[in-house]
């Protein structure tokens, strides 16, 4: 080959890792962003009796609607615990990943201030994050958490410890374990996708349906073999006279012939409908007590008022800006800190829990998938700088050859 083709070649070749580490470099330089929307219900509790008190509007980003339960005793669900004298409602969690920047955050929007004057002393906190990285389509178990430093455990990421790698019931405290004992106030007992509420509230209306359509199907056929087996006793009966006139037409004690009873229709049976499958329930975990913390990482978490609050005259204090409920909102930033670009890759792919406080009277969910940091991107990036510095070599040489 030619000098000067040879030396094309190579430029080509060097330009082409050029680019592809500066790609990669704004690649790994761009946040991550995922927004996660309220689409949790919950069935709460005001000491031992069920409470019905939920937002039920689709002013919001959720848009589901106050159910109450037939199967299960006690259990009406709605959205969330709202009004002036509830504000817990939870809208929506924004996950950016920067990897660059070694962090992810997750920020979350909610009317909760992190306080509770009215409860006893010490329970009513901000809610450690609960992480799923086994199953995270499903809102089932956690094997990792994010302790914010408010509750238990000091501000940090917590594996489960043992073995299956998920936290077991006694390495978290619920809503219903740190509100239960209480009289008078009202904690989030249950949690639920809208998606499995409003497919179990189809199954169990087709299952309530079919048991009142199995009720009046068992009425008809109680009503239809009365008919039938009176008009078969008419039957032998009538046959009876027969039989004894024609022995003895002129006997009067033959007795006397009845009338048959028109017969109903014969009923069908409704196509059987089986009872509902359990509701996939999330009892809130709320509050991490126990699990082994990861030093790759560090936590921090801070709370500002949205909009801000007045600094002088009658309002001192007060939120500037309120919403629709007539509450302040609050923007509750939680970032960990990762050791190594590599330690960010645990949340590649994971489902996020939190139930705002540890009363859970609003829960939110959601499924977070973000690109990985590899070790073949890091190569890339590599051979980019390699090639840069290879060319700002070769140039002199380059262009003497020319000259």
């Amino acid at each position: 080959m030619p000098k000067k083709a040879l030396n094309r070649c190579i430029r080509h070749l060097v330009l082409s890792s050029i680019l592809s580490g500066v790609t990669v470099t704004s690649a790994l330089a761009s946040p991550q962003i995922v927004t996660i929307t309220d689409t949790v219900d919950d069935a709460a509790t005001k000491g031992t009796s069920a409470y019905s008190g939920y937002k039920n509007t689709t002013v919001g980003p959720d848009g589901s609607q106050i159910f109450s339960d037939t199967a299960i005793a006690g259990q009406n669900w709605g959205d969330t615990l709202q009004g002036s004298g509830h504000p817990f409602d939870t809208s929506q969690i924004q996950i950016t990943r920067n990897n660059s920047a070694k962090t992810i955050t997750f920020d979350m929007t909610t009317e909760y201030s992190g306080s509770d004057s009215e409860a006893p002393a010490g329970l009513a906190k901000y809610a450690d994050l609960f992480i799923d990285t086994n199953t995270p389509n499903t809102p089932d178990s956690f094997n990792y958490a994010i302790a914010l430093g408010t509750q238990t455990e000091a501000a940090g990421v917590y594996a489960a410890a043992g073995t299956p790698t998920a936290f077991s019931a006694n390495q978290y405290d619920t809503s219903q374990q740190l509100w239960g004992p209480q009289t008078g106030f009202v904690y989030g007992g249950y949690a639920a996708r809208d998606s499995d509420l409003a497919a179990y509230q189809t199954a169990e209306t087709a299952y309530t349906n079919y048991q009142a359509a199995l009720a009046t199907y068992n009425t008809q056929l109680a009503a239809y073999n009365s008919v039938v087996a009176y008009n078969a006793a008419v039957t032998v009966n009538n046959n009876n006279y027969y039989a004894c006139k024609a022995i003895h037409p002129h006997n009067y004690n033959c007795g006397s012939l009845e009338t048959l009873k028109p017969l109903p229709t014969d009923p069908t049976a409704p196509t059987v409908v089986a009872a509902p499958a359990p509701l996939p329930e999330i009892i809130p975990p709320v509050r991490l007590t126990s699990g082994t913390m990861l030093t790759d990482f560090t936590v921090t978490e801070t709370s500002t008022v949205v909009g801000g609050v007045y600094t002088s005259g009658q309002y001192k204090g007060q939120c500037i800006v309120k919403d629709i409920d007539g509450n302040c909102t609050y923007d509750v930033k939680v970032t960990v800190t990762a050791a190594s670009a590599a330690d960010l890759n645990l949340f590649n792919s994971f489902d996020v829990f939190w139930g705002t406080a540890d009363c859970s009277n609003d829960a939110i969910w959601g499924t977070v998938a973000t690109r990985a940091v590899e070790p073949g991107t890091l190569f890339i990036l590599g051979c980019g700088l390699l090639g840069l510095l290879g060319l700002s070599r070769r140039r002199p040489q380059m262009l003497r050859a020319a000259n």
